[in-house]
């Protein structure tokens, strides 16, 4: 058993002591003890702020403070319990590496916590890692006692004993020529053991002394090469007893990242030149390719790691890296061709994923994570990085579905990064790449990062491919989706003719991506208050997709839901309720009552019945919509923060002040940890805070939040963008409220002049500005 295998046993045996959960963090080739605690922000769902991206030290804090968290609810949790636990979480810090990981000050960090236990794994020895023998327990696992490796070997044996003092000695002559190494003397007792009295003790060191190993030192710097030397010497006997079958999926699993061997990806590659691995034999009948697995795994070749929820299906076993480095020096060049068909799998397991059917079975999500870890591999392997960039794209788009976007960022630069050095910067699939990180950047309100993405691939695509080919329109309506977001409806708008008209004249009128550049525009006219022509191109895109795609294509009931919206802000309610109510009922037949889609239905017909006043409607369907994320994405996901928000929003117009505090509070909190503290849903945090104090007249809690926003929005977002607006007729508000006349005038005038500008005199929010200002004028008159 290699050093891991023995803390992850440990582990599970003594799961119950550990309610905060067991957490393991591979260490090699990382330098300090902060970046090591800080590489679990993905496994915790932690997303950093932009204060905790530049201080690596803060952000292992938050991590730690996570896992105490953690730690806690488990141990309140089983309060009740006879022998309640007391709250731990155990951290295995795995194939350590730098001695300065485990020396001061960086371990000041978990110094003292007592809710905290670490084991370490490593193949350093104590004198290298400076261990203090007061404060350390060093166990040295991969050097057994003579003693501890004759047990060791004898426990393998038939009847858990040996024949004779004959064997015995050889045992002992075994253990001091593999120098106490444990996993290799391991591997020589489980082929003594497989052999099933074939092979004897005596026979095995006579064929180990043959081979010419011998026991130097590990301490050395050429120590890992003969620990590898060890491994082969031991484990060569094993492998030449494996049948053809055996030996073909044990190639398989070592070219799979070492703790992530997913079965059914290796069970369809196998099937692919063994036909009889593709179906599962019939009750009372050996299935061929459970007996391989079981066969192996009884071998200690590989290791089972994670099972199904039921615990009845093996889905995840681990190889240990020197087994791994082993099986695949022995294999050398065959292993390229498997490779391919493996990897082929793999992808399309995440291309189903990606797709509606895979998406919305929960119970499949497990693979996300392993698919990330082979794309990895992939490219740090430096193979085949065409399709290894591909894979790592479309992972990252399943994790940035997830909410996962640190996760999602990592993968999307791996795989720009390899397409630029294999295809060329300016390669089609190079220029895709760009925009899916842009694209995720926007979504992260890092927008002075997204833009120049945007623009850059859309400028290569308009030399390279020319101005007229579809990608490069595709990326045009893009990047005026991107300005019609953040409100800069000019250039939005100067895009959007230009990939109208191109779409029209080349794809055709009714073309899909037509219809896309159709719709934003009209989306465009939505937001400026020009409500008569988005009316009218909202009823073109949905007339056309009707026709094209059908009448409850996903694109269809996109229209639907969009039409209902302008009805809704126009005032017609009962046009806007009947397509609300159509997108819902087709949503949750086509895709399901818990697919994101529905679920924004959902939220905007919440949002149709709080805005008609009608809040005993509104609320039970805003906590059907928080439920459903809080269980599928996550409660830190931004789609959750933004229902929690909603619902902060009802509950205060209800008068409901505490609830509505707490979820306001809950809501920024999170947003600024997971999104940063600028980006556009944080402030509208920060500004549904203070409307709040203000309404219940805490002006001095108000102002200072009211600024904070305003600041921060005329600084990202731009000084004309509708939300800055909003934040300066908010605060124009409050001093209004609090007689400071002189402070409301020019910012009610600022925002009117704005507002006249970028929406038109007639938009509603134009309207309101001027009213706000009427009434200032009169109460100053008066």
């Amino acid at each position: 058993m290699g050093k891991t295998a023995l803390a992850i046993q440990y582990a599970h045996a003594y799961a119950d002591f550990y309610p905060g959960g067991r957490w393991l963090v591979g260490c090699a080739g990382i330098s300090t003890l902060v970046q090591a605690i800080r590489s679990l922000d993905s496994d915790l769902g932690i997303q950093f702020t932009d204060e905790e991206k530049l201080d690596e030290t803060r952000a292992a804090k938050r991590v730690l403070s996570v896992l105490q968290q953690k730690a806690e609810d488990g141990a309140k949790a089983r309060a009740g319990e006879k022998k309640p636990p007391e709250p731990k979480v155990l951290l295995i810090l795995d194939n350590v590496d730098a001695p300065a990981l485990l020396q001061p000050p960086g371990t000041d960090l978990i110094s003292g916590r007592r809710w905290l236990h670490a084991i370490v794994t490593t193949r350093l020895n104590p004198e290298a890692l400076g261990a203090d023998q007061a404060l350390h327990c060093h166990l040295p696992v991969d050097e057994l006692p003579e003693e501890d490796a004759i047990r060791l070997i004898e426990s393998w044996q038939p009847m858990g004993l040996f024949l004779n003092d004959m064997e015995r000695n050889a045992a002992l002559g075994i253990a001091r020529l593999l120098g106490g190494f444990t996993l290799a003397i391991e591997v020589a007792a489980v082929y003594l053991a497989d052999s099933r009295g074939r092979v004897t003790c005596s026979a095995l060191l006579q064929r180990l002394e043959k081979q010419g190993v011998d026991p130097v030192g590990r301490e050395t710097k050429s120590g890992i090469r003969h620990a590898e030397k060890l491994i082969s010497a031991t484990l060569t006997p094993t492998l030449e007893t494996l049948e053809t079958r055996e030996n073909f999926v044990l190639t398989l699993a070592a070219l799979l990242p070492p703790d992530a061997i997913v079965l059914p990806w290796l069970k369809a590659t196998a099937a692919k030149k063994y036909p009889e691995f593709a179906t599962d034999a019939e009750p009372g009948y050996i299935d061929p390719w459970l007996s391989i697995i079981n066969h192996l795994l009884g071998l200690r070749l590989l290791q089972a790691l994670d099972w199904t929820d039921d615990g009845k299906t093996l889905r995840i076993c681990r190889m240990h890296r020197l087994v791994q480095t082993v099986v695949r020096q022995s294999t050398g060049d065959a292993q390229n061709p498997l490779l391919l068909v493996l990897v082929e799998i793999a992808s399309e397991r995440a291309e189903f994923l990606c797709n509606e059917e895979g998406w919305l079975d929960w119970n499949n999500r497990w693979e996300i994570h392993p698919l990330g870890q082979l794309a990895l591999h992939l490219l740090d392997d430096g193979k085949d990085e065409e399709i290894a960039a591909y894979l790592a794209s479309v992972v990252a788009t399943l994790l940035h579905n997830l909410g996962d976007w640190e996760g999602a960022q990592l993968l999307d630069v791996r795989a720009l990064e390899a397409r630029e050095r294999v295809l060329g910067a300016e390669h089609p699939d190079t220029l895709l790449g760009m925009s899916n990180l842009a694209t995720l950047l926007h979504n992260k309100g890092e927008h002075e990062k997204a833009q120049p993405l945007f623009e850059r691939a859309l400028e290569v695509q308009e030399r390279v491919l020319g101005l007229e080919h579809p990608d490069t329109l595709w990326s045009v309506n893009k990047l005026a989706a991107y300005f019609c977001s953040n409100g800069n409806f000019e250039k939005a708008h100067h895009l959007l003719d230009r990939a109208q008209e191109a779409c029209e004249r080349i794809l055709g009128s009714e073309h899909p991506d037509t219809l896309y550049s159709v719709n934003i525009l009209a989306a465009l006219f939505h937001n400026k208050g020009d409500h008569e022509k988005a009316l009218s191109l909202y009823e073109r895109a949905l007339e056309a997709r009707e026709r094209v795609l059908g009448s409850e294509h996903p694109d269809t009931l996109i229209s639907v839901n969009n039409l209902a919206k302008l009805f809704h802000d126009k005032g017609e309610f009962e046009k806007a309720q009947t397509l609300y109510e159509r997108a819902l009922e087709g949503y949750e037949r086509v895709l399901g009552p818990e697919h994101p889609n529905t679920l924004m239905i959902v939220d905007d017909l919440a949002v149709f019945f709080y805005n008609k006043g009608e809040f005993e409607k509104a609320q039970p369907l805003y906590e059907r919509v928080l439920e459903a994320r809080e269980r599928v994405l996550g409660s830190e996901h931004p789609d959750t923060l933004l229902n929690i928000s909603n619902l902060a929003t009802l509950l205060h117009n209800k008068g409901d002040h505490e609830k509505a505090l707490s979820l306001h509070e809950r809501a920024l909190e999170a947003r600024e940890r997971v999104l940063g503290s600028e980006h556009p849903d944080t402030l509208m945090s920060v500004s549904n805070l203070a409307g709040l104090f203000h309404d219940k007249g805490e002006f001095e809690k108000a102002q200072p939040l009211y600024e904070r926003a305003l600041e921060a929005r005329e600084r990202v977002l731009g000084p004309e963008h509708p939300s800055t607006l909003l934040s300066m007729s908010n605060l124009a508000g409050l001093f209004h409220d609090k007689g400071e006349f002189e402070k409301a005038q020019p910012l009610y005038e600022r925002a009117l002049e704005a507002r006249e500008r970028v929406l038109g005199v007639e938009h509603p929010s134009t309207k309101i500005v001027r009213r706000n200002l009427e009434i200032l004028f009169d109460t100053i008159r008066q």
